[in-house]
């Protein structure tokens, strides 16, 4: 009863796959400003992620980086395990570029210039606007406000006055990037 045996075998070709890497963005497609959460989805093994381009994410060096591309962009991520394997793999975010109408132009139709520090100063907002033309009336139809700098809003003053809570007119010109234009008019409330 006390017999032992042993023999050995060679196995001329071993190969230790790792298991895939896929790379995931969701959303696919966004509008130009937003962004797409992307993550590589693999085997825990997995220690080092490394995104390129890495010039549109939060962090080019973990496994979900937030992208937020100006243009549509293919993005490969390369991962290595603890034995130094690598594997990789490629996810599009593809960019539209916003229209030159509501919502991608908002005009607020409601401020409050109290001096609180929240919606003090009304601003066209829009990250295709080229050029603008921003025209405020009071009730009387005398203009009270008028800009073409995106950046300039309106603080609810007239000749270095604060304006009473009521109802104002406007009326705006955009050219957008793309050569289209937008006319809005409209009414804001001034609160206070």
């Amino acid at each position: 009863g006390g017999c032992v045996q042993s023999d050995t075998i060679n196995l001329p070709n071993v190969f230790i796959f790792e298991p895939p890497v896929v790379a995931t963005a969701d959303p696919t497609t966004i509008i130009r400003g937003e962004s797409s959460q992307l993550e590589v989805i693999t085997h825990p093994n997995y220690v080092s992620y490394g995104w390129d381009p890495s010039g549109s994410l939060d962090n080019g060096s973990i496994s979900n980086p937030i992208a937020t591309p100006e243009q549509t962009t293919i993005y490969t991520v390369n991962v290595t395990d603890m034995h130094g394997c690598t594997g990789s793999d490629t996810v599009q975010v593809t960019v539209r570029q916003p229209e030159c109408d509501m919502p991608y132009i908002f005009i607020p139709n409601a401020f409050t210039p109290n001096g609180d520090g929240n919606n003090d100063i009304l601003y066209v907002r829009g990250v295709i606007i080229d050029e603008m033309q921003l025209l405020i009336y009071n009730r009387w139809g005398e203009k009270v406000f008028e800009s073409n700098i995106q950046s300039s809003g309106w603080d609810g003053t007239y000749k270095n006055t604060q304006l009473p809570p009521d109802v104002y007119g406007y009326y705006l010109f955009v050219r957008c990037e793309n050569g289209e234009t937008l006319t809005k008019k409209g009414n804001i409330t001034l609160l206070r």
